[in-house]
């Protein structure tokens, strides 16, 4: 007898993306055993035709068993461990979700499950599944469901929008369908995480592909692409670049959620040009192809380690904008968090200081991704005796990285960005020469063209006396700052225009700056 099992999504990023793994397991299924099993998985939620109940249930359950393998890792030989980020890790093994308590547990749990959907009893229930409207007879813990919080203050029942995230759902019940795909979406090989932020009793990072408007199929398509570019054997992250400056080569794994996001998309869509580039794909790498191969739209969790306590979760959207920018630099051999940002770093008192460079590189990471020009640049300027060290290398893709940038936000053509750069490194170069800092600070808080002149004109000043020689010799160019007085007065009233002329003239201000109090310590010290 042929059993039906429909599974329309459910509009929840966290059970859609387990019913995506779910998708996954039955495809295998079917591939191998087709007289056991056929699968539709369309846009709208996962058909499945069973003709031998009983062999599929037994299949299932050596699917899920293999499945579940995915949440732990493997700290020794012989020995494994829950990862810190899924929420049952704390808990003994006998709390923890039947998926997860061995094969007996797990296919005992598919038995009476497929027994349900076969046969449906009349088991009644006074409430009803908040996701699908069946019978909800399980509870809603973190253990299975994620965005839960036992503060009433915090609770609400709607929890997602067409606009994103809004809250947390108070505990309730589910119906066993949901709990299963709950269950599953902790093992999905899919999630980006970064574990151990601040030790392994801090805080972890998770990323749920959430991509808009939610197409079931297309998630499937994408994930099965891009978890190629993962890697899922480290307790740490599954995103992980290898860094090389100079003779050095180490292992890197971004330190927060843009960061990770940054480094993923460089990774994942390098990884899909060349497919493209293989398969003579070509079209494939326009923008509205391109989005139909990699999620453009993402729940990020941060997750307490230890003790499961209420978890914080914020969504972000890809703007068309963004996915241009990042499509150009891959095009060109730039890749701007490994090839760029792991180049630059903080210094205090000439000692690298890892933890806020970690934090210089995530606000850089995210003012990119969410189009933040100003506040990329806001980085680059002096921070409390903290100062910028960078790789030479570092600094050439960075300035490719703004002309990309600035191309697509149509604020400056190339020849302008060079008059700017030259600029710019001629105020560094006076502010460091001169240990004038507050000419950095007065370009930072300059809000409008005649503020922005003010700090030219004393620059200008600055040079008066100077022979030519000199200046060549300094690098220094008087003409690239009559030029740019010109250009700035051409900017009239284009507010946009004149923001991202001064952010880019702050940029590379602050990097010559840098690089000269850095030329003038070295000095001093081999003295």
């Amino acid at each position: 007898m042929t059993t039906m099992w429909n599974l329309p999504i459910r509009h929840d990023p966290w059970l859609d993306n387990g019913l995506e793994v779910l998708a996954g397991m039955a495809e295998a299924i079917a591939r191998q055993h087709p007289a056991v099993l056929s699968v539709r998985l369309e846009p709208d939620g996962l058909r499945l035709e069973i003709q031998q109940l009983q062999r599929f249930a037994h299949l299932l359950s050596h699917q899920i068993a293999l499945q579940v393998e995915n949440a732990y890792y493997i700290p020794e030989p012989g020995r494994k461990v829950l990862k810190p980020f899924v929420g049952f890790n704390q808990q003994h093994p006998k709390q923890h979700p039947e998926l997860y308590r061995g094969k007996e547990a797990i296919e005992a749990f598919v038995q009476e499950l497929l027994a349900e959907i076969s046969q449906p009893s009349n088991r009644r229930s006074r409430f009803t599944c908040p996701f699908c409207g069946a019978p909800a007879t399980e509870k809603r813990t973190l253990s299975l469901y994620p965005f839960v919080t036992k503060t009433k203050a915090l609770g609400g029942q709607a929890v997602w929008e067409e606009a994103g995230f809004r809250g947390l759902n108070e505990y309730g019940p589910i119906c066993a369908v949901c709990a299963f795909l709950g269950m599953l979406a902790w093992s999905d090989t899919a999630l980006l995480y970064r574990c151990d932020i601040d030790g392994p009793q801090g805080t972890a990072l998770l990323a749920l592909p959430w991509p808009q408007p939610l197409d079931l199929r297309r998630l499937h398509t994408q994930k099965q692409r891009y978890r190629r570019a993962l890697n899922p054997a480290h307790r740490r992250s599954n995103v992980q670049v290898v860094v090389r400056w100079g003779d050095r080569e180490r292992e890197d794994w971004p330190p927060q959620a843009f960061t990770m996001l940054l480094a993923f998309y460089e990774a994942a869509l390098s990884r899909v040009l060349r497919e493209i580039q293989g398969d003579g794909e070509e079209g494939l790498f326009e923008l509205t192809a391109l989005r139909g191969v990699i999620p453009d739209g993402w729940i990020l969790l941060r997750i307490p380690q230890g003790r499961m306590k209420d978890i914080t979760a914020t969504d972000w959207f890809m703007e068309d904008a963004i996915l241009r920018v990042l499509r150009s630099m891959i095009e060109a051999d730039v890749l701007p968090y490994q090839g760029i940002l792991t180049g630059i770093w903080l210094t205090l008192e000439g000692r690298r200081i890892d933890e806020e460079t970690a934090a210089w590189r995530e606000e850089r990471a995210a003012a990119f991704l969410q189009n933040d020009f100003g506040g990329f640049a806001a980085g680059f300027g002096v921070r409390r005796r903290q100062m910028l060290g960078f790789y030479s290398e570092a600094v050439q893709g960075l300035h490719q990285w703004i002309q990309i940038w600035l191309e697509e936000r149509k604020t400056m053509n190339e020849q302008e960005l060079e008059l700017v750069r030259r600029a710019g490194r001629t105020i560094g170069r006076i502010a460091g020469a001169q240990r004038r800092a507050t000419i950095l600070y007065e370009m930072e808080r300059a809000r409008t063209p005649s503020d922005l002149l003010g700090v030219l004109s004393d620059v200008v000043h600055r040079l008066v006396g100077m022979e030519a020689q000199e200046m060549r010799d300094q690098y220094l160019s008087l003409e690239a700052l009559d030029r740019l007085t010109a250009l700035i007065h051409a900017a009239g009233d284009d507010a946009r225009r004149f923001a991202d002329m001064k952010h880019t003239l702050f940029i590379y201000a602050g990097l010559e700056y840098a690089g000269v109090i850095r030329g003038q310590t070295a000095e001093a010290t081999a003295r």
